[in-house]
């Protein structure tokens, strides 16, 4: 079941650019050199904000590698016009599938949405965290 879930699962079109947006939409740009070269396009070079160095004692090689520096570390990717992927949602409808089995079919659907949700955020809580809820709802 883990192979179909999987970010790198045969449902996944291209595997290094969904996870090149995913890192770079929770801010960490640290892309590997296949995950820079799916976003090129989609890369934004803001020039504006380049420090401007002293002509007077460097030489022109000297600034054009510190320009090329600065804009290296000021890398952007404009992802506003990125369509979700279907994949996060056909896992999330297969993990609905093996909560509501024939034997869970008069489930209601308020039971099935908070087991879907703490299932998809199992990293959130624990069960000492589910008991204490429980008891403090009971007293």
């Amino acid at each position: 079941m883990s192979k179909y879930l999987a970010a790198d699962a045969t449902i996944v079109h291209s595997v290094h650019f969904e996870k090149a947006v995913c890192k770079v939409q929770s801010g960490n740009n640290a892309l590997t050199l296949d995950e820079q070269n799916v976003l090129y396009s989609l890369k934004q070079d803001d020039l504006t904000d380049v420090v401007e160095v002293s002509e007077k004692n460097t030489t022109l090689a000297e600034r054009a590698l510190k320009r090329q520096k600065v804009s290296e570390d000021k890398v952007t990717y404009s992802l506003d016009e990125i369509v979700g992927t279907s994949n996060i949602v056909e896992r999330l409808f297969s993990v609905a599938g093996n909560v509501m089995s024939p034997q869970r079919s008069s489930i209601a659907p308020t039971t099935l949405e908070e087991t879907l949700f703490l299932r998809l955020n199992r990293s959130l809580w624990n069960l000492d965290l589910v008991a204490k809820i429980v008891q403090q709802q009971s007293d």
